[in-house]
């Protein structure tokens, strides 16, 4: 959960690209090789939900595949879990 005054400073692109990178970083140094997010972090607004509550996956892979997109690393398949 992420209070209001940070997620001001995460609409920046750059505090964002900054965060994605701590996150990242963070991770590495605390898993295994082949527990590395090679896929990359992303930071959204808010996670896409159905009126039940329950996570729109489809949705929330399309805004993952337009991230990778727009970040250059869009590779075919990696947004789709597998």
């Amino acid at each position: 959960v992420v209070s209001t005054s940070n997620a001001s400073l995460l609409k920046d692109a750059s505090a964002r690209h900054a965060f994605e990178k701590k996150i990242q970083d963070w991770v590495k140094s605390k898993v295994a090789n082949h527990k590395q997010l090679r896929g990359g972090v992303f930071v959204f607004e808010a996670i896409p939900k159905s009126m039940t509550g329950k996570i729109l996956r489809k949705d929330l892979r399309a805004m993952v595949k337009k991230e990778m997109e727009a970040k250059g690393k869009g590779r075919e398949g990696a947004a789709q879990g597998g």
